[in-house]
């Protein structure tokens, strides 16, 4: 699944994106100081973890339904990402590390971004970012992925506070 991440990560650069899509700032094409491209097109956030998930038919839809803790708490940290980037729980980690299955390290870095609350989550949870290589400049030195939090404060006349 990692490796599968990773070449989505690259794999979306190479697209032949419509002008429109390119022209929004949130898709545009951006490179580092060196010229190399980071981003292009669409962004995905991706956000894994390991365990079993219920799974039931829907007979509707004709396909399996997938749903309990384990996707909720991958949901979450896709949630959590930003676009262009790959979060793991660091549990996934380690059942890859355990695995000994680490042929995506030639080709990707694995870096803590620490403890983290996730909605609907109980226990907080240890995140990784794993990153391409070719794409490590796509990192920000000390920037976890995050969401901008909105609190309000004071009444309504004084407005919203962003934090």
């Amino acid at each position: 699944a990692i490796s599968w991440a990773l070449i989505v990560q690259r794999q979306l650069l190479k697209v032949d994106w419509p002008m429109q899509l390119l022209s929004h700032a949130a898709a545009n094409t951006k490179y580092d100081a060196s010229r190399k491209l980071l981003y292009r097109g669409l962004r995905m956030k991706i956000g894994m973890h390991v365990g079993e998930p219920i799974m039931k038919r829907n007979d509707v839809a004709k396909r399996m339904d997938y749903f309990g803790p384990t996707v909720n708490i991958a949901a979450r940290i896709a949630a959590l990402a930003r676009g262009g980037d790959t979060v793991t729980s660091k549990e996934l980690m380690s059942e890859v590390y355990a695995m000994e299955d680490l042929s995506f390290q030639k080709e990707a870095s694995v870096v803590d971004i620490g403890v983290h609350n996730l909605k609907g989550v109980t226990e907080p949870v240890q995140l990784c970012s794993v990153m391409p290589y070719s794409l490590s400049e796509r990192k920000r030195s000390g920037d976890p992925p995050s969401k901008l939090k909105i609190r309000r404060v004071g009444s309504r006349r004084r407005g919203v506070k962003y934090t």
